[in-house]
């Protein structure tokens, strides 16, 4: 497998302890390796305080972008430990803090990933609700029109829910893995919305009958519809207009008969 991108967020494991330096250019070089992730740690609390009030500001339309985001703080934090760092890259010093920063900066990026998958799943379902009733009243049969709604809900879902997760390896398959657990719970959410207004759907149903589904005709419907105004349309031609034409051609022609053509 081709190795992970200088600023991924997959991890090689396993993260070892930093090591011990054995000169005094060594212990300089582990100082400014420790000072700069320090920096490096405390610019990623500022990013992802940022992102949380972004994150409760949209809570009721959650951005589709945010995955992006958590990428882009990522790479900022690890550039400008990068920089601060460049006279020691290389060291063992600069190589296992590196690491540790990478590690510290995945489980933020996690933790924001997850809180986005929250917000994603309570938007879907609120809109779920409200598309449900509207779906209960214009349809003809509330059971097929709920399970069509579910699904088409929870397929959109899950399109929102890959853009909110960051694009590293070991990062993704944590957040694909939050992700599956929200799509669960989310099926249980949308089946116990469903189940509790069933008798409302049904009386519904029963009371207030629709002449058609909200779904259009099958397209084999549709061509016989066709079919059958062709054949209506040719029958009509045929009696109102072709035979009165043909049965006053005959009259004409026994009244006044045709003479020979030689």
């Amino acid at each position: 497998a081709a190795p992970p991108a200088k600023n991924s967020l997959a991890l090689p494991r396993p993260i070892g302890p930093l090591p011990v330096p054995q000169t005094t250019a060594e212990w300089e070089g582990l100082g400014r390796c420790l000072q700069a992730g320090q920096a490096a740690r405390a610019e990623a609390s500022r990013r992802a305080a940022r992102l949380r009030d972004e994150q409760a500001e949209a809570a009721l339309n959650p951005s589709r972008q945010f995955g992006a985001q958590l990428d882009a703080l990522a790479e900022a934090c690890l550039d400008g430990f990068d920089v601060a760092t460049a006279a020691y890259e290389g060291t063992p010093a600069h190589a296992a803090a590196r690491l540790q920063l990478r590690r510290d900066v995945a489980a933020t990026c996690l933790s924001l990933a997850r809180s986005q998958l929250v917000l994603l799943r309570t938007a879907a379902f609120d809109s779920f609700c409200g598309e449900l009733v509207e779906r209960m009243h214009a349809s003809r049969r509330y059971a097929p029109a709920a399970r069509r709604l579910s699904r088409a809900t929870a397929r959109a879902f899950q399109r929102a829910a890959r853009s909110a997760l960051p694009s590293g390896a070991d990062t993704r398959a944590g957040g694909l893995r939050a992700t599956g657990r929200a799509a669960a719970a989310l099926q249980t959410q949308l089946a116990s919305e469903i189940a509790a207004r069933r008798a409302e759907g049904e009386q519904l149903d029963v009371e207030c009958p629709m002449p058609g589904d909200d779904q259009p005709a099958p397209w084999y419907r549709q061509i016989y519809v066709q079919l059958v105004g062709l054949a209506f349309n040719a029958a009509q031609f045929y009696l109102l207009q072709y035979l009165p034409a043909k049965r006053r051609d005959l009259a004409n022609e026994r009244a006044v008969p045709r003479g020979p053509l030689f």
